[in-house]
This record gives C-alpha cells, sequence and structure tokens, in this order.
C-alpha cells in the first residue's frame, strides 16, 4: 500500500500533501485538492451604500483559457452574478456588484472559479435613505425652434436658458429633499456654493421633482455658473442618504452671430460728396438665428444714422447679404469729414419671462469714409450704375 502511495506521489500534479493525506486518512476533514487558487480577495467584508456599486477583484491562479471566473451575490429575492474581467495592470480580475435601492441588511458575496471558490464575503447594507434619479427633462428656450427631450442621465448638458425638470425615487418614505448646485467640500462638511433649492415630495414620500432655468454667468457679473448637482434626502428620523452622487453640469453658450463688411475692399475710401458708396455686409448666426441687421454711421462724435438693413424678429436662418448706398448729401457732410461705419447683427435671444436675457450683438471693426470733392464732369443726379458704366467705359 505504502509504495502505491509514493508511485501516486511522484505522478499526481496536484498537492501531494494533501493527496498523501487522503490516502492515509481517507475519512478526515480535508480539502480535495484544487487546480484554482482564489486569494486575496477585496474589499472582503465591508461596508455599502443602497443603490451603488461595489467593486470587487481577487487574484486568481490556475485558470484554463477558456474559464471565465465569476463574482455572485444573494439579494432577498434572487442571486445575481457577473463575469470578473483581466487587468493587465495590477495582474487581478475584477467585477461590479450592483446593490438595488431597495435592499439592506447583509448581502453576502462569493468568487467562483474553476474547481474554486472565495467565500462568502458580506456587504453590510444600512438601512438609509437611497436616491435613484430617474429623469432629466429639457425644455430648450422658444427661440431655439427645438423640441423638449429627455434622458435617464443624471449629468446634465443644455444650452443657456434651458429649463430642467430632474425626476428622482427614494427607496423609502422622506420628510424632505433639496437640489444643491456646486457642492464642495469646505471643512469637514459639503456645502452648496451655488446655491439650493427645495425639491417637492409626493404624498408618498418617495418620487421627487424639482424645475430650474439652466443659466450662463456670462454677462452676469454676481452669477454663479452651475457646474455640477447633489440631492440630498432626510427622513422623519433626520437621516439623510450617504454620500449623494455628484453630477456634472454643463451649460452652452448661444453663440453671438457673426458680421463683416465685404464691401468697400479698403479702409479708408474716398466717397465723393455729390456721389454715393455701396456698403455690402455679410451676417449670419452660427446656431439659431439673426434677428437683424444694421448700420452705426458717425461722423466724429454725432451718431448721424443707424439704418436696419435687414430684420426677421423670428430668426431668420443662414447667411444673409444687404447692402446700403451711402451717399453724402443726405447727411449734411462737407468735404473733408470723416464717417465711420460700423456693421451690427443681433440674434434672436430672448427668455419669456426673464427680461434680463438679451440678444447677443455683435459689432464689426470700423471702416472710414472719407469725403472727397465731387467730379465736376460728372453729370447731375447720376446713380451710382451708370457712373460704374461711365468709369469703365470712359470714352462712351
Amino acid at each position: 500500500g505504502f509504495a502505491v502511495l509514493v508511485a501516486y506521489t511522484a505522478i499526481s500534479p496536484k498537492s501531494s500533501f494533501q493527496s498523501a493525506a487522503r490516502l492515509a486518512a481517507p475519512l478526515a476533514a480535508i480539502d480535495a485538492p484544487r487546480r484554482v487558487s482564489i486569494r486575496n480577495v477585496l474589499p472582503g467584508d465591508t461596508d455599502a451604500i443602497a443603490g451603488r456599486a461595489v467593486a470587487v477583484s481577487a487574484v486568481i491562479d490556475g485558470l484554463k483559457t477558456s474559464e471565465t471566473p465569476i463574482c455572485r451575490w444573494r439579494l432577498p429575492s434572487e442571486d445575481r452574478e457577473v463575469a470578473m474581467r483581466w487587468d493587465e495592470a495590477d495582474r487581478r480580475f475584477h467585477g461590479e456588484i450592483d446593490l438595488p435601492y431597495s435592499v439592506s441588511g447583509d448581502v453576502p458575496y462569493t468568487i467562483i472559479g474553476g474547481d474554486a471558490q472565495a467565500g462568502p464575503f458580506y456587504l453590510k447594507v444600512e438601512d438609509l435613505p437611497a436616491v435613484a434619479l430617474q429623469s432629466v427633462q429639457y425644455t430648450p428656450p422658444a427661440y431655439t425652434a427645438q423640441k423638449p427631450h429627455a434622458t435617464s442621465s443624471g449629468a446634465i448638458t443644455a444650452l443657456d436658458g434651458t429649463e430642467v425638470t430632474i425626476t428622482a425615487t427614494t427607496n423609502r418614505p422622506i420628510a424632505k429633499a433639496k437640489i444643491e448646485f456646486n457642492p464642495r467640500l469646505l471643512g469637514d462638511r459639503m456645502q452648496a456654493t451655488a446655491g439650493a433649492t427645495e425639491m417637492s415630495v409626493d404624498e408618498a414620500g418617495t418620487k421627487l421633482t424639482v424645475r430650474f432655468v439652466l443659466r450662463s454667468a456670462h454677462g452676469r457679473s454676481a452669477a454663479v455658473e452651475p457646474d455640477s448637482y447633489r440631492i440630498e434626502v432626510s427622513d422623519q428620523a433626520g437621516q439623510t442618504n450617504p454620500e449623494p452622487i455628484v453630477y456634472p453640469i454643463r451649460v452652452i453658450a448661444d453663440l453671438p452671430p457673426e458680421v463683416a463688411i465685404t464691401l468697400p475692399f479698403q479702409s479708408p475710401t474716398e466717397v465723393a460728396i455729390d456721389a454715393q458708396q455701396i456698403i455690402e455686409v455679410h451676417a449670419s448666426d452660427p446656431d439659431f438665428g439673426l434677428s437683424s441687421v444694421g448700420l452705426e454711421m458717425r461722423s466724429g462724435i454725432d451718431t448721424i444714422a443707424t439704418p436696419v438693413l435687414w430684420e426677421d424678429p423670428s430668426g431668420g436662418r443662414g447667411n444673409q447679404v444687404v447692402e446700403f448706398a451711402f451717399r453724402p448729401s443726405r447727411y449734411d457732410l462737407r468735404i473733408g469729414d470723416e464717417v465711420q461705419v460700423v456693421a451690427v447683427a443681433i440674434d434672436n435671444r430672448t427668455i419669456e419671462k426673464d427680461p434680463t436675457v438679451e440678444p447677443n450683438i455683435t459689432r464689426t471693426d470700423p471702416i472710414v469714409l472719407k469725403i472727397a470733392a465731387g467730379d465736376p464732369n460728372r453729370p447731375r443726379n447720376e446713380s451710382q450704375e451708370d457712373r460704374d458704366r461711365r468709369e469703365k467705359n470712359p470714352n462712351q
């Protein structure tokens, strides 16, 4: 019998010591030899928060290439499992345990790979309020002509002036809730550095809603632009949701219109006092629409004219090309005077019920028109078209 044991020990790929012990004492409570070993399971036994994912990892040796380890955990209503993935960086297998918002108490979990398993380990989930964000509804400003839409993501990205409605639920009734903007750790506690707003709580105490208008701080010197938020709730006993999730906010600015004076080509440009100069302007709004395109004309400190060349209060799309015939004789100008001309484009940005929101305005650099003596040979009342034709064909 001992000779057989020695021979078995020499050829066995498994633990010789354990196998020998089994042959010597087959009834002893000794684990069978295993090909796979699982060790250094993290986080082991630990506290957890309902509604959050818990990262788990382990060192696993001896797996076949065709084998994928799993993490399995037990909930009151069912068992769940997730495949673990290999990370070459730390040479560990990783997975995540998703905990429902309704769970509390001890949740056991086990790591299983090949012919081995480790655990159970226990997640201790405290019976505290937990918040689950359900939807974020966006209602863009009317001037954009964009339709309302909703997402399930808590990360907010929207145009300045968009009305945002957040809906969330809790795992059990709560007494009050609030949304805190720009939460920052000041000292030993988190504070809402951009203000907080109370949320509406339904009769059951489990549904929360809040509505607010997303505003940029651009052009508002005393305003703080929101960049993040979190939802804090508390029950009748004063228990709050631990470590509320902080979601990002990104406010998209309405882009200002673009405008350029394309004619005349040079500045300064001489204009005969008895002639005219065509001023051509190109304008467009890169995101929504233009409401007007005009000129501002000054001589010295005096504004001599502010003609509106094009207008569409609802917001015109695309590129607008407009012309203005400048005639010095209309503005009581003299030879030697200089006129500064600026093109002005205004977009259609407006927010109903908020008079503080103003359209974006873009002005060009000024061009200079120098008033020169007239041409004594030019016929009186000659049009610019006739003048251009005559200058191109002086022999006619």
